[in-house]
């Protein structure tokens, strides 16, 4: 009996915990609607400290950050938004109109083009998504190629539905694990300052600057030293920047 009541008391305030964020949000928007982009700004990022992300909570941030003329917090907002769902078409235009205002490089550099379109089709997923898709394909490979054994099927045309899926389940899996490889290797960030300058090692002066970014641009880190990050651009330069003019991508 103690402990029926004890799940009752846990299940009651996960519920009760979740309509308190669900009102929090619900108020922001109504900030938004009321021009109050300081106060929405205020009260998404709250839901966010507390472990409520979702793309809707990215992508109202992006848009009251953006309002509110902060572009680095706005790009950071709509590409974690992005890494959540990433054929959202209206997150995809505002960070297009916010790139637009940004000058200098924001986005990795045109390759050949094997590799681009390969990574056009890989963000266009995510890694849960990729992983599913390949188990159901290699789901279907097995399905049909066991009713192939046992002769329940014998039309030519089931072989090339086995051999189909054998092959894209054979692709779906191996972008998904290069996805979730690069994921666990790689850590971006998004320069949150107007201008950020680089320099050649932690701590230096100002006449050690090496190269300076544009807010909004988004960068590898490599590596932490107390209050620096060591960060990579997209065009492979290498610098010391201050810890809090960079927003690491969730």
């Amino acid at each position: 009996m103690i402990k029926i009541i004890f799940f009752q008391l846990l299940i009651f305030s996960a519920l009760s915990a979740k309509s308190r964020n669900h009102d929090e949000f619900l108020e922001a928007n109504i900030h938004m609607e009321n021009s109050k982009y300081f106060d929405a700004i205020k009260k998404y990022e709250l839901l966010l400290e507390k472990g409520y992300q979702s793309s809707n909570i990215f992508y109202n941030l992006g848009n009251a950050y953006y309002r509110n003329d902060n572009i680095g917090q706005a790009v950071w907002a709509y590409l974690s938004s992005l890494n959540l769902d990433p054929r959202n078409s209206d997150t995809i235009y505002n960070l297009n109109v916010v790139r637009s205002k940004i000058d200098g490089v924001t986005e990795l550099p045109k390759t050949i083009f094997f590799i681009e379109n390969y990574r056009k089709l890989k963000s266009k997923f995510t890694v849960k998504e990729l992983f599913f898709f390949g188990g159901l394909t290699f789901l279907l490979f097995t399905l049909v190629n066991l009713l192939l054994i046992l002769q329940f099927l014998g039309h030519k045309i089931f072989y090339n539905i086995r051999n189909a899926a054998l092959v894209l389940s054979i692709i779906f899996n191996s972008i998904s694990l290069d996805s979730y490889i690069q994921n666990q290797s790689k850590k971006n960030g998004v320069v949150i300052k107007e201008v950020l300058d680089a320099f050649s090692k932690p701590g230096s002066l100002k006449n050690n600057v090496i190269f300076s970014l544009n807010e909004g641009s988004v960068v590898e880190i490599s590596r932490a030293n107390k209050n620096w990050y060591e960060i990579t651009t997209l065009y492979g330069q290498k610098g010391w920047v201050e810890l809090d003019s960079i927003r690491i991508l969730l």
